[in-house]
């Protein structure tokens, strides 16, 4: 006779199979758990902290303010840069670059100011100037009428706050008492001023 015990039934060994199954993914799930429970439970916990404006003090918030026009202001340069190497030309920090203030006489303060043009340095007859916007109409007449007085004209780009900041130099005692001075030039600068004005 055949013993019914040792017959397989199939609903039975699947539903085995599946109970087996969901245990070990119930162990799985535990076992993650348990892991990352761990895991939070060994690093220190970080807490974020924000102060609203309202109550830094002066102090920090003048920090805050200079730091985030910093960031704006070497994004600023950083766009500019990339505009000139678009336009095949030479990018200068201005604002950071030697200036010889005997050259302001070569334009006036007020088109300089309009047009956002500044001449910063001269070897001879060949003249470094640097413009905002190459393409303005203003900045090709003063570039034109310097060309008529014979200067061979090197031209740079620069950022229109760069521009800015160095046009202040027309409100100095050196630059109202006209006196032939060279700022904050250093012969590494003055080497390479030459060199691109040679090219």
């Amino acid at each position: 006779m055949i013993d019914q015990n040792k017959l397989k039934n199939p609903d039975q060994d699947e539903q085995t199979s599946q109970t087996s199954g969901d245990q070990a993914a119930t162990n799985a799930t535990t076992s993650a758990q348990s892991s990352t429970a761990a895991t939070a439970a060994a690093q220190p916990e970080i807490k974020s902290i924000i102060v609203p404006k309202d109550q830094l003090s002066a102090e920090d918030e003048a920090k805050l303010e200079s730091g985030l026009a910093k960031i704006q202001r070497e994004a600023k340069e950083k766009d500019t840069m990339e505009k000139a190497a678009q336009l095949g030309m030479n990018y200068i920090d201005i604002a950071s670059s030697p200036i010889n203030t005997d050259l302001l006489k070569l334009i006036p303060r007020e088109d300089a100011e309009q047009n956002l043009i500044f001449p910063f340095y001269r070897l001879g007859k060949k003249l470094r100037v640097t413009v905002a916007h190459p393409s303005n109409l203003g900045t090709l007449a003063i570039i034109n009428n310097l060309k008529k007085q014979g200067y061979l004209i090197n031209l740079n780009l620069s950022s229109e706050e760069g521009i800015r900041e160095a046009l202040k130099i027309y409100n100095s005692d050196q630059y109202k008492v006209k006196k032939q001075i060279n700022t904050r030039l250093d012969e590494a600068k003055i080497q390479t001023y030459e060199k691109e004005l040679a090219d």
